[in-house]
């Protein structure tokens, strides 16, 4: 009797035969996958940092910064002064950054004694450190304006020392 036959298995496409079952796995192999997203991912995550360090430098201001402006009335005693100057105590002030207002304030009602005269001043807050030009006035409008330049002010530490008389 001859022998009998051997069963072989016939590959079919995309199957495995039992010759190779143990080197076929249906699942991907995921250890590549994962370390391809993992630099997927760290590229992203540096991409999207790198652009808000770019964002921030771009938009990044100066803090903003606090002025005085005094004005001294020169040779006038703070407990009498002339009729001429009526209108300086409590009398409000504007300080403009580029033609816009950036702050208001107002001198104190009594000035105090200086070696020039009656010295009023008024504090401001907060005021844009990064305009061209900076202007002083006084709300009534009755002394004019005084318009100084970034580099002046940051030169005169950030203050407006006036004197009128």
């Amino acid at each position: 009797m001859p022998p009998a036959p051997v069963a072989q298995s016939v590959p079919t496409a995309g199957y495995p035969t039992p010759e190779d079952s143990f080197s076929y796995s249906p699942v991907a192999n995921t250890a590549d996958n994962s370390k391809r997203n993992s630099f997927i991912a760290l590229g992203a995550g540096i991409g999207f940092l790198a652009l808000i360090g770019i964002f921030a430098t771009i938009n990044a201001k100066p803090d903003p910064v606090s002025i005085d402006a005094s004005l001294t009335l020169v040779d006038q005693n703070c407990y009498n002064l002339s009729w001429g100057y009526f209108d300086i105590p409590g009398a409000q002030v504007t300080i403009t950054v580029d033609g816009v207002v950036a702050g208001y304030g107002t001198f104190p009602r009594f000035g105090s004694s200086s070696l020039l005269g009656c010295k009023f001043t008024a504090y401001f807050s907060e005021i844009p450190a990064d305009g061209e030009t900076y202007s002083y006035s006084m709300a009534s409008g009755r002394r004019g304006v005084v318009t100084r330049s970034l580099s002046e002010m940051q030169a005169n530490d950030w203050s407006f020392d006036l004197t009128l008389g």
